[in-house]
């Protein structure tokens, strides 16, 4: 006996999700699934730490976060270093403004770390948005060899894309020594597009 469509679409659980619901919700996954460190050259080297939680609210602006960052698998709260005011705009001219708040480190930081997030608060964040964008739409992120993903769009690709342009884009504004010495990056944001 074959079900009809109408049968197939109403057992669709995401039947009633809008766009924005469902990027969030694939932000909500994404951020759960890269909670271990992808393997590639970048993320070889060290630990990057990605919130347990992902719980943050904008303010109208879109430039501060009204939670802190939770750190690590046992949740640990901490107020972030700093939050990065993140505005971009489309290739098909919706601007966008959303923010990136990071904490460096651990509860207990080395003094490198210190002079990392220092450097972060220090730095001027003018244009780092569209930075980030632009990183993306260059380096789109599909599915690799060997991964399947439950729901694969092309928002779900600009998603990615876009989580995984934030930290190489950032860390470049920083002092050239300063780059690459921070272990660990704990972050939330409020970034969910569009990117289209």
């Amino acid at each position: 006996m074959r079900a009809s469509d109408e049968e197939v679409g109403a057992s669709d659980p995401a039947r009633r999700l809008d766009d924005r619901l469902l990027a969030r919700v694939v932000d909500e996954a994404w951020h759960r699934a890269s909670s271990t460190a992808p393997n590639g050259p970048r993320f070889a080297e060290r630990r990057f730490l990605v919130p347990v939680a992902f719980a943050a609210v904008a303010v109208t602006t879109g430039a501060a976060l009204a939670v802190p960052v939770w750190l690590g698998m046992g949740g640990v709260r901490v107020d972030p270093d700093v939050v990065i005011p993140i505005r971009y705009t489309t290739s098909t001219g919706v601007n966008v403004s959303c923010s990136w708040a990071v904490h460096i480190g651990e509860e207990e930081r080395s003094p490198t770390e210190e002079r990392v997030a220092e450097a972060l608060r220090e730095t001027s964040w003018d244009g780092v948005g569209q930075d980030i964008y632009d990183q993306a739409i260059e380096n789109p992120r599909a599915p690799q060899p060997g991964e399947t993903w439950a729901v694969d769009t092309q928002e779900t690709r600009d998603a990615i894309s876009f989580k995984l342009a934030i930290l190489p884009v950032v860390e470049r504004r920083l002092p050239t020594e300063l780059q690459g010495a921070a272990s660990q990056w704990g972050s939330t944001d409020t970034c969910t597009g569009p990117f289209r």
